[in-house]
C-alpha cells in the first residue's frame, strides 16, 4: 500500500475455486483510491501602480501537490486583455504549463504587460482598481478551474487642496464664522488631515475654534470644517494675518491658511 497508515477503501470481488466446478466465494481486496489536493496561493493579490506608471513587480504564485499520490499537469491562461492600440493580454505567466509531481510544489510568476499601468491609469482621475485574472486547470481533476485574481490598483494621489472663505473680515462689519474647505476630489486614495490654529499675533491661544481639528476625506469627496474666530481679536488696529496649517496623509507639503482681519 502507498499509505499503510490509512484506512483502505474495501472492495468486493467474486472470484472462481480453480478446484471446484463452479463454485464462487467472496473474496476481499484492499485497495487505496489515489488522493488529489492540488491548491495554489495566493488565490487574490493586489498590486498598486507606481506614480510614474511604470512596470509592475511579477505575483509568484506557488503549486502545491504536497498533499497528492498523483503527479498533476496544469495549464495556466491569462483571460482578459487591456485596451489600447492594439488591445493587449494584461499579464504574461513565466511556466504557462507543467507537471507538479506527487508530494511535491511548483510555482510560477505571473508579470502584468509592462505598460499595463500606462493604459489604466493614465489621464486626469479618480480611478477605481481594476480586476483581472488567470484561470488555471489541472488533470487529473475536476472540471472546474482555480481562478487566479489580481487586482490592479491606481497609484496613490493626495491631491488634498484647501480652501477659506471668507480670506478677509474687518471688525467693523463683525467676525464671521469661516468656512474651510477640504477638497479631495482629484485624489486616489482617502487622505486623513489634521488641522493646527496657530496663535495669533497679539494672543497666547488659537485664534479661533474649529468645528474638527481631525479626520478623513474620501477620494473624490469634498468635506468642510468650521472656523469660529475668537472674539477677542477685536479691536484691532491694523490689518493682521492670522493662520492655520494642514498636514496630510500620505504625506504632502503642509499647507498654509492665511485669514487676514482689518479694523
Amino acid at each position: 500500500l502507498e499509505n499503510p497508515s490509512a484506512t483502505p477503501p474495501i472492495f468486493n470481488a467474486p472470484v472462481k475455486v480453480v478446484t471446484g466446478a463452479g463454485q464462487t466465494i467472496a473474496v476481499t481486496d484492499a485497495v487505496t483510491a489515489p488522493t488529489l489536493a492540488f491548491a495554489a496561493q495566493p488565490l487574490i493579490s493586489d498590486l498598486v501602480c507606481p506614480a510614474a506608471l511604470g512596470p509592475l513587480a511579477g505575483v509568484p504564485v506557488t503549486l502545491n501537490n504536497a498533499g497528492s499520490t498523483v503527479d498533476v499537469t496544469y495549464t495556466a491562461t491569462v483571460t482578459g486583455t487591456v485596451a489600447g492600440a492594439p488591445p493587449e493580454p494584461w499579464a504574461a505567466v513565466d511556466v504557462p504549463t507543467a507537471p507538479v509531481l506527487a508530494g511535491k510544489a511548483g510555482a510560477i510568476k505571473i508579470t502584468p504587460a509592462p505598460d499595463l499601468c500606462a493604459r489604466l491609469f493614465a489621464g486626469p482621475g479618480p480611478f477605481t482598481a481594476q480586476t483581472f485574472a488567470v484561470s488555471l486547470a489541472y488533470t487529473p481533476g475536476t472540471n472546474v478551474a482555480i481562478i487566479l485574481t489580481v487586482n490592479i490598483h491606481p497609484p496613490v494621489v493626495n491631491a488634498l487642496t484647501a480652501k477659506l472663505a471668507p480670506v478677509n473680515q474687518t471688525c467693523a462689519g463683525g467676525l464671521k464664522p469661516i468656512t474651510l474647505t477640504l477638497d479631495n476630489t482629484l485624489s486616489t486614495a482617502d487622505v486623513t488631515w489634521t488641522l493646527t490654529i496657530n496663535p495669533g499675533p497679539t494672543l497666547l491661544k488659537p485664534w479661533a475654534a474649529a468645528s474638527a481639528l481631525t479626520g478623513t476625506v474620501l477620494a473624490g469627496q469634498t468635506v468642510t470644517v468650521t472656523l469660529t474666530p475668537d472674539p477677542t481679536l477685536c479691536p484691532i488696529l491694523i490689518s493682521t494675518d492670522f493662520t492655520a496649517t494642514l498636514a496630510s496623509t500620505p504625506a504632502i507639503p503642509t499647507i498654509t491658511l492665511t485669514e487676514t482681519i482689518k479694523p
